[in-house]
């Protein structure tokens, strides 16, 4: 039994990365979740090209408009193309919109949307795999875990019924998957982050547009000063951010 699971999981991890770069797959899934409307504007199309030739991007990854108008975000960028938020976008100064649109592209350069699929992907089938040969062994960590909680909470006379048991293992096994998952792609998706910031920041400066970053930094220091050093689980902390864009323009200068 378990030849034949280790058989199926080197299947599945030998395939799913063929799957993964083919990019109409991607194309189709993006687009309609997020929006296939192009962005019509011309000014951000030819700094959108612009950016691309720089970084060596081909011309088929588009610029389009997000399909929800989220606040959050101005853009954000995936493996087939970037998508902005034009009610944020349309009040950005023209130095931030060429300092964002850098660090989008710097994503599609560092490859850092199908490096995340690829940790999703690989996270849920290696956890996936781990729970499930625990099981056809008979080891089932959660499962006694669940046991305790309940007896604890509410004394032996409440696991005497399997069905409730199997229901809440069902439930809270993937829930753990899920939970491991997030937390594996919240983790690089702040390095990913930081690691566009430093690209874009590295490109500017090279083309000498120091201002462009500088002015990106007096921006975060604004936030800083009326809203404290902000941090999340996807974006590196504001002071953080401050410190190493600082460091570039310092090299540069």
């Amino acid at each position: 039994m378990l030849q034949k699971q280790f058989v199926s999981l080197f299947l599945i991890m030998f395939m799913y990365k063929p799957i993964l770069i083919e990019a109409r797959i991607f194309n189709f899934f993006e687009r309609t979740i997020f929006g296939k409307n192009i962005a019509n504007n011309e000014g951000y199309q030819e700094l959108c090209n612009e950016i691309k030739e720089y970084f060596d991007i081909s011309q088929d990854h588009k610029l389009y408009y997000a399909r929800w108008p989220w606040t959050y975000f101005s853009s954000f960028t995936l493996h087939t193309g970037t998508w902005i938020n034009k009610s944020v976008w349309d009040e950005l100064d023209i130095n931030e919109q060429i300092y964002t649109m850098y660090h989008e592209i710097a994503h599609k350069a560092l490859a850092h949307p199908l490096k995340q699929y690829t940790r999703i992907l690989s996270t849920l089938l290696l956890f996936g795999f781990i729970f499930y040969t625990m099981n056809a062994w008979n080891k089932k960590p959660l499962d006694n875990l669940i046991r305790k909680i309940i007896v604890n909470k509410w004394g032996p006379q409440a696991i005497k019924t399997p069905v409730i048991l199997q229901i809440i293992n069902c439930i809270f096994v993937p829930i753990t998957i899920l939970a491991i998952t997030f937390i594996a792609a919240s983790s690089f998706a702040k390095y990913c982050e930081q690691e566009a910031d430093e690209k874009a920041a590295i490109a500017l400066c090279e083309q000498d547009r120091n201002d462009i970053v500088e002015n990106q930094i007096n921006y975060l220091e604004t936030i800083e000063q009326e809203q404290g050093n902000i941090s999340s689980i996807f974006f590196p902390s504001i002071h953080s951010q401050i410190q190493y864009l600082k460091k570039i323009v310092k090299r540069y200068s």
